[in-house]
């Protein structure tokens, strides 16, 4: 089988590169012809991918010279690029897959959105109703899908993460010095500054003993005891859009919070507590020093007011760490059994598993897409496994209040507590969101298609 991947960049910040390189990687390991069109390459790209099979280009001629593929996949939406990926696929009677990546989240349609309308006309509509398959990380994709009139099947599989070595004990190199960490763009929609005014809620009541309520934050006795508060600190890395750094600084330093720029070996090294800052900013991580973060790290907080999946939630869980995120993010998972049910009426993420099933499972779906043309999921005895075994983190409303409190909660606990939370968070991942199991199910989904091309004589 012969696979085209269309994608705009590889950027190492951005979440449909981990998806594009993993995918394309482990399907080309299994003896498929896999090639990538990049919109902008760089001498970078090729050193993502350890199959040497995976042929990279940025020029339509080179894709034109060689073999007609057997299927498209194009990831995102809006851009030149899918759009052009879409026309090619058409013109040549070859099944194209889409892969959305959130861009079709009620937010993320009225970012904009007078350039995504025009857009909407002009192509991006024609663009999806023509694709033979729609690639969907989470439910609530689907549900964004339906909403917009869209029948055409999908397959739902998640974001991955790799599964980083672990040591039996926590050598962060900070002492006692502990760590709520975020890992993305520091952008709006991220909740950040939710996040900033819970931490100066948290840290005023410890200055003060609770006695104070200001800026609408309510009162209450949820704060840790003074003593252990300044051995907290709040670390958000990740690169800077629109400005909206300089608006969270701004915002802290009217709530009384120290705030400071420091590398991660810089974070690693200090272990002064008089001159800790409340709040670092490391900028964008990558590679070694977002593996140190993370091993440093002993809560993890993603603030969104709307994610389609959230990845770095499953990179913090694969590092054992527990996790504070928000309604607007797919993961009710993170309550384990003590409220798995909740997250049935909002945005929750129902991932379908690994099954290495071959042939009977390409069968099975070939007669099932007769009746039911509107999902290809793989699922199996293991899918609810995880709800059985308790909670790896918080699953809260938005806003400032429920942060704070979550926080508190979460900083209360004894360092075994936490642990114990965020190993049961790493079995989730190795279970469940492990790019060998997304890939089958991509893999599978390809074959599904290519038989049914088949069969329609394409």
């Amino acid at each position: 089988m012969r696979i085209l991947h269309i994608i705009h960049d590889l950027k190492k910040a951005a979440g449909p590169t981990p998806f594009c390189v993993n995918v394309c990687n482990r399907i080309a390991q299994t003896g498929a012809e896999v090639s990538i069109l990049l919109g902008v390459a760089d001498a970078e790209s090729k050193e993502l991918f350890t199959q040497s099979k995976v042929r990279l280009t940025d020029q339509w001629a080179d894709i034109n010279a060689g073999p007609k593929p057997d299927l498209v996949h194009i990831h995102s939406l809006w851009t030149p690029l899918s759009h052009a990926g879409a026309s090619y696929a058409r013109a040549n009677n070859i099944p194209y897959v889409i892969s959305a990546h959130g861009m079709l989240a009620p937010w993320a349609l009225k970012h904009k959105w007078f350039k995504k309308r025009v857009a909407w006309w002009l192509y991006q509509k024609r663009d999806l109703e023509g694709a033979a398959m729609i690639h969907v990380t989470a439910e609530c994709e689907i549900r964004w899908l339906r909403d917009l009139g869209f029948k055409q099947p999908y397959v739902l599989a998640p974001l991955g993460s790799d599964l980083p070595e672990l040591s039996s004990g926590k050598a962060n190199g900070r002492g006692d010095i502990k760590t709520v960490l975020f890992v993305g763009r520091i952008y709006p929609v991220k909740g950040l500054m939710n996040l900033v005014r819970a931490w100066g809620c948290l840290k005023r009541r410890t200055e003060d003993g609770g006695r104070r309520a200001e800026d609408g934050i309510e009162s209450s006795s949820f704060i840790p005891r003074p003593a252990s508060f300044p051995c907290w600190q709040l670390v958000i890395a990740g690169p800077d859009q629109a400005g909206h750094k300089a608006e969270l600084v701004a915002e802290a330093s009217r709530l009384g919070l120290t705030v400071a720029d420091q590398a991660p070996d810089e974070l690693a090294g200090s272990g002064n507590h008089e001159r800790l800052p409340d709040l670092v900013f490391t900028g964008p991580v990558y590679g070694g020093e977002k593996d140190a973060l993370y091993r440093m790290a002993d809560l993890f907080v993603l603030p969104s007011f709307t994610e389609n999946f959230g990845v770095v939630v499953t990179d913090a869980l694969s590092y054992g760490i527990p996790v504070i995120t928000t309604k607007g993010t797919p993961w009710s998972e993170l309550l384990g059994d003590s409220d798995s049910s909740s997250g049935r009426d909002c945005d929750r993420a129902l991932v379908g598993e690994y099954k290495d099933e071959g042939q009977r499972i390409v069968d099975r779906r070939l007669e099932a897409i007769k009746t039911d043309p509107t999902r290809v999921e793989l699922t199996n005895s293991r899918t609810n496994e995880y709800t059985r075994t308790g909670r790896a983190g918080w699953w809260i409303e938005i806003g400032v209040n429920p942060l704070a409190e979550a926080l508190r909660e979460a900083m209360g606990l004894t360092d075994e507590e936490r642990c114990q939370m965020g190993l049961r968070g790493r079995d989730l991942v190795e279970s469940k969101y492990a790019w060998p199991a997304i890939s089958e199910q991509i893999k599978v989904a390809y074959t599904t298609l290519f038989k049914c091309a088949e069969q329609a004589g394409m």
